[in-house]
């Protein structure tokens, strides 16, 4: 959920993420619809494409997500100050392609493995709630989410907590030129 807005607010959102396990690029489209009064309907849909995890010759598949919630903002202060937005928020998950590599049940000798492209696709659907806390005019947002996976197939079901900051540095826009005054004369 992000911050209301009466505009509609489409963007394409790229980042390349490095850990420990995998270097993934998170490509996002997100579209939020217009809200009504104070509610908000975000919803997100990106694909997740994996690197190889370090250490091993293994290469998880590509998966699909789709989060999405419902929410309503709240102003704390009559000025609309501070801002409060709670909802409801999910998300699901699938994985679209084969992993690569050799799954190493025991390091031998000899090694056993299985290939990891004869283990099942995996998915995960998980509901929860999110709590905002906004200051429009510092561009700041704070936010917690909980999500409980509720359906989990071919991988752990568990409980996933987020906390989050953003800030956002404004960029003033240029100032237009003054308009071109009239040369004055000089009166006798």
């Amino acid at each position: 959920m992000a911050i209301a807005s009466k505009l509609i607010d489409n963007a394409v959102i790229i980042n390349i993420t490095i850990s420990e396990t995998a270097i993934t690029l998170f490509a996002r489209v997100r579209c939020k619809a217009i809200p009504v009064d104070s509610w908000m309907l975000p919803r997100d849909t990106f694909p997740l494409i994996h690197g190889q995890k370090s250490g091993t010759n293994i290469t998880p598949g590509q998966a699909f997500t789709d989060e999405w919630g419902i929410g309503q903002v709240l102003p704390i202060k009559k000025d609309m100050s501070m801002l409060a937005q709670l909802g409801v928020v999910g998300y699901d998950q699938w994985q679209v392609s084969h992993s690569s590599g050799t799954l190493v049940l025991s390091p031998g000798p000899p090694p056993i493995g299985i290939p990891e492209s004869s283990i099942p696709f995996y998915s995960v659907h998980a509901i929860g709630v999110q709590a905002n806390f906004i200051l429009p005019a510092k561009n700041v947002t704070t936010f917690f989410k909980y999500y409980d996976e509720y359906r989990a197939l071919a991988r752990p079901q568990g409980r996933t907590f987020v906390f989050g900051f953003s800030w956002t540095l404004r960029i003033p826009k240029p100032v237009p030129p003054a308009a071109a005054q009239p040369p004055q004369t000089a009166k006798p």
